[in-house]
């Protein structure tokens, strides 16, 4: 939309100078042609800000963001910076998979890659603090960097309304889907097990906030979804199963 009005400003702002529609010189601008300077400046600005993203140009970026909320465009501002955030959470749990490929034969890059995704998600959290995602992989990938990897009640307390979002999202695209009638028993069985991924992230950070019961409940469906969607990942499996035993380790523990 901007680069339609940018490519055109010039050209339809001289007809209005020459039909006579543009005041003189040190009179204040008629409302349409303040409008389409204002529309000008946004779609020039905006396109600034996408260039100095691409680039990663974060002090360039930063500036055009400023001009962007100076030209009342904090929408376009905001959406610039999900943008930017959910670029870099996706970097991050890339690097975080890649970590956990290498793990077992090279324990020290492993660290190192774990190292560079930390960075890239807290970077995220810079850009944009409460990540409004749409996405729930995204959120979920997030959330558990926070549930597991975080340092304070703040971070928890993030990590349990992402992944609460996700779950969200989720559930509701499968409850939309059996209403249009189109989901297959695939697509079915990878959301699912996307759901159970997420449950478990949900309740590590209600693990960490100390809320066991409530941990112990939400690891328990998590478990159950990963079961009934038929998850093969051993692993994965594992892995539930490993954080349940912690969660009720401690629940025995702080309840004797």
């Amino acid at each position: 939309m901007f680069r339609c009005v940018k490519s055109t400003f010039v050209g339809i702002g001289a007809v209005l100078f020459i039909s006579g529609c543009a005041k003189t010189p040190g009179s204040a601008p008629p409302l349409m042609l303040r409008d389409l300077a204002r529309s000008y400046l946004v779609g020039t600005t905006y396109d600034q800000a996408l260039i100095a993203a691409q680039q990663d140009d974060q002090r360039a970026l930063h500036d055009r963001l400023n001009q962007l909320d100076a030209l009342n465009a904090t929408d376009i501002s905001a959406d610039l910076q999900l943008t930017r955030a959910e670029d870099l959470v996706r970097a991050a749990a890339n690097l975080d998979f890649q970590a956990q490929q290498v793990k077992k034969h090279n324990p020290a890059l492993s660290q190192q890659l774990q190292g560079e995704a930390g960075q890239k998600y807290r970077s995220a959290l810079r850009w944009s603090p409460q990540f409004p995602s749409d996405d729930p992989q995204l959120l979920n990938a997030l959330g558990y960097y926070l549930a597991d990897r975080g340092h304070s009640y703040a971070d928890f307390e993030l990590a349990s309304e992402l992944t609460g979002r996700a779950i969200a999202l989720l559930q509701k695209a499968i409850d939309e889907n059996k209403i249009a009638g189109v989901s297959g028993q695939q697509w079915l069985s990878e959301v699912q097990q996307q759901q159970a991924v997420t449950q478990d992230s949900y309740a590590w950070a209600l693990y960490k906030l100390k809320r066991f019961d409530e941990a112990e409940t939400a690891q328990q469906v998590a478990l159950a979804q990963a079961k009934s969607s038929g998850m093969k990942d051993h692993e994965a499996l594992a892995e539930l199963e490993l954080h349940l035993a912690k969660i009720r380790s401690k629940k025995s523990e702080v309840g004797s």
